[in-house]
């Protein structure tokens, strides 16, 4: 899995846990758009929106 940014900048690749989970928490917030590669060679493109936390 590639993550994009709104301009289509490459960001990193992530790969899932064992779980299939991403961590993303590095992650300041924004929209985000992550890139699946499948088996069958197709791509999907999910959108992410990551929220900030405020915990002060």
């Amino acid at each position: 899995m590639e993550l994009y940014d709104t301009f289509g900048r490459y960001i990193t690749t992530a790969k899932p846990d064992k779980s299939n989970i991403v961590q993303l928490g590095d992650l300041s917030a924004g929209v985000f758009f992550m890139k699946v590669f499948l088996h069958n060679n197709e791509t999907k493109t999910i959108k992410i929106i990551k929220v900030g936390t405020d915990y002060d």
